[in-house]
């Protein structure tokens, strides 16, 4: 399992369903492995799921190597950071999504949409998404289908139909394979609602891999099932005791503690101090001329104080061959929406890899006053030692 936005449990899933191959095959000398930035298995779903997943591991025979981020297979090994590998003949890799490009759309540096929570998009009007295009850290089918009964109920009430819209409030189930028996898990990543378990039983009927209040009752009459009432947890179940905030994990504010013990030259040593900072309503022909004036290739959007995107000369292009009116169309429109940013005490070798790793060539530099800088991929190669890969 790589970093950044990724849906966990096929990876689970292809460990034990092959584990329960090799034995039924009398299949001997091949050792199985799992590598994932999670501290625990299917951290997503609490502690207690994770216990009960880690004992199917054990059970298989798998080895969990946590904490860990998989970077590259070198030589019959895989590299999980720096100072470990592990030994592999084969690898698989569950993909890290990506949203597409949308022209005048803000978006985060990965792709993603950032909605509330009726699936508005922010800064359009009369804009909706839902699903693996939003920012919300959850990519699943299940989380999909709630989403859209939000933004459904919202557009129906801006139309004038009368029903009032309930927020999004996400309930996270999913069906575990394993090879020989299920696991049914689920999540109330809000507060409050139904109870949270991890259970070989069925949490819900028919006990599908994709599940949605409007969706279950659709396919159902598709297949033929009966659907009846959702069944009670088991006397067996789990009670998953760790609650998920429905929120992106992180407030967008780097740690300013995180790299306080690290070697090297920071970031503060070799940034470019007072960037050019411009509001998100501000229109595309002020920024350009503020960029020409400044000399600068980007600007910093700050609302509230906040660092809320990044626009650039390369954004200002797009926006002309899409023919976007300069003296009407907004920054927010054509800006990448919370941006990758540094703190000042982030050592440069870190910036230099998230550069390379996102495709960019410069980095806003915060703290928790707002933005103080800016630093670029030549100046900090430069203030890197030698040593430093780029990849590129």
């Amino acid at each position: 399992l790589p970093r950044g936005a990724v849906w966990p449990l096929p990876a689970y899933e292809l460990a034990l369903m092959t584990a329960a191959w090799l034995a039924a095959h009398e299949t001997a000398g091949v050792e199985l492995a799992l590598a994932t930035p999670e501290a625990w298995p299917l951290e997503l779903f609490g502690r207690a799921a994770g216990d009960a997943v880690r004992s199917l591991l054990d059970e298989a025979g798998i080895a969990f190597h946590g904490r860990a981020a998989p970077d590259a297979v070198e030589a019959g090994w895989l590299r999980l950071d720096p100072d470990r590998s592990i030994p592999a003949d084969r690898v698989v890799a569950v993909p890290r999504l990506v949203g597409p490009r949308l022209d005048g759309v803000p978006q985060t540096v990965d792709g993603f949409l950032l909605v509330d929570d009726h699936g508005r998009v922010a800064g359009l009007e009369g804009v909706f998404a839902a699903g693996d295009i939003t920012r919300f850290p959850v990519k699943q089918g299940g989380i999909a289908a709630q989403q859209a009964r939000a933004a459904a109920e919202a557009i129906a009430a801006d139309a004038g139909i009368a029903v009032e819209p309930q927020p999004f409030r996400p309930v996270l189930r999913g069906l575990l394979l394993t090879g020989t028996r299920p696991y049914y898990l689920r999540h109330n990543i809000a507060r409050g609602g139904v109870a949270d378990w991890a259970a070989e039983a069925p949490l819900w009927w028919p006990p599908a891999k994709v599940v949605g209040g409007r969706l279950l009752p659709f396919l159902a009459e598709l297949t033929g099932d009966e659907l009846g009432a959702e069944p009670q947890p088991p006397p067996g179940g789990l009670a998953v005791e760790v609650e998920l905030s429905s929120a992106p994990a992180d407030d967008g504010w780097p740690d300013e503690e995180a790299f306080e013990l690290s070697p090297g030259r920071t970031v503060r040593e070799v940034m470019t101090p007072d960037p050019l900072v411009v509001a998100p309503t501000l229109t595309l022909d002020a920024v350009a001329q503020a960029m020409r004036e400044r000399h600068e290739g980007s600007a910093l959007v700050v609302e509230a104080g906040r660092l809320v995107g990044i626009v650039t000369s390369r954004d200002l292009v797009r926006a002309v061959a899409f023919d976007a009116p300069a003296r009407v169309s907004t920054v927010r429109h054509w800006m990448t929406a919370l941006p990758v940013a540094v703190a000042p005490s982030t050592p440069v070798a870190v910036a230099v890899a998230l550069m390379a790793e996102h495709g960019i060539h410069r980095l806003p530099v915060v703290d928790r006053s707002g933005p103080i800088g800016t630093i670029t991929l030549r100046a900090a190669v430069r203030a890197s030692p030698p040593a430093v890969g780029l990849g590129f």
